[in-house]
């Protein structure tokens, strides 16, 4: 049997005088009836005075876009896009999106990918990120921000904080505030475990470089020393950041990830980590410079 090809996504069907339906675009379309050349057919997407689209019958469109010059159609993608938009132009939605990007940060570009592997229905998770991506994409960075810079913030303050907490837990003299503290910095401290672990690798390959500089006669606290042992860091910390990034979008659009595509993936990282690290050494150094010489 075979199957009738899906109509353009910007089109209206009509039906000519003949009975031939036709797909033609919203404006054509709508010329059409108020020569009297065609009729629509089916559901038909009219243009209010905002300019919002509101789904009518194929008669009630007729008689609004065949009596006014000024009255518009859209398509039924257009209106599907529209009330989309509305689905996600909510508190909850943007919240959502802000906790996506701030997941996916803490599981170093993984979690994304792994949402769609253990989801049952994999084709609606691929489908929500995607339209979260597409509605919300300023709430999801801002969330991917705060998951980043979260584990340097915690593996200072919040650390402590939590060692504290749990130690409070223990005493019955601290009640249940203590319990509350010490859970929270606790369950913080677990959520951070993966990016936190990156970051002592990246440092413990940062503190190799400079050991290798040292042995050359090259001083590591100074400029060229901080910027090498900087871009070190850097790239070591991106690499599993641009690999998690690369596997995510695999599998949101529903491809093969190849070995190759890692391979490049985790040079791009190491790359720009590296660039971004040594580059922010070198303008720290200048701007100090700077200062101390005014």
């Amino acid at each position: 049997m075979t199957q009738q090809a899906a109509p353009p996504p910007a089109a209206q069907k009509v039906i000519t005088a003949q009975g031939e339906e036709l797909y033609m675009t919203p404006a054509d379309a709508a010329a059409g009836v108020r020569q009297g050349l065609v009729a629509f057919s089916g559901s038909v997407p009219v243009r209010d005075e905002a300019g919002e689209l509101h789904v009518v019958d194929a008669d009630t469109a007729t008689k609004r876009i065949a009596g006014s010059y000024t009255a518009g159609i859209g398509s039924l993608g257009e209106y599907q896009r529209q009330e989309e938009a509305k689905e996600f132009d909510t508190i909850g939605s943007k919240a959502a999106a802000f906790g996506i990007g701030a997941g996916n940060a803490l599981t170093l570009g993984f979690g994304k990918g792994l949402a769609v592997d253990v989801a049952s229905d994999k084709q609606a998770v691929r489908d929500y990120l995607r339209k979260q991506e597409e509605y919300n994409s300023a709430y999801s960075t801002a969330g991917e921000v705060v998951g980043l810079v979260a584990p340097a913030l915690l593996s200072g303050g919040t650390a402590v904080a939590a060692r504290g907490g749990v130690g409070a837990a223990s005493m019955a003299t601290r009640g249940g505030l203590g319990l509350a503290r010490g859970a929270l910095a606790t369950g913080a401290e677990l959520a951070t475990v993966a990016p936190r672990g990156i970051a002592a690798l990246a440092e413990g390959a940062s503190g190799l470089a400079g050991r290798g500089l040292a042995e050359l006669g090259i001083a590591e606290g100074g400029v060229f020393g901080r910027a090498v042992t900087s871009a070190v860091r850097g790239g070591v910390e991106m690499v599993p950041y641009s690999v998690g990034d690369a596997y995510s979008k695999s599998r949101i659009a529903d491809t093969d990830l190849t070995a190759e595509q890692l391979l490049a993936a985790a040079g791009h990282g190491a790359l720009m980590g590296g660039a971004f690290g040594g580059g922010l050494s070198l303008a720290g150094s200048g701007i100090g410079a700077a200062f101390r010489g005014a």
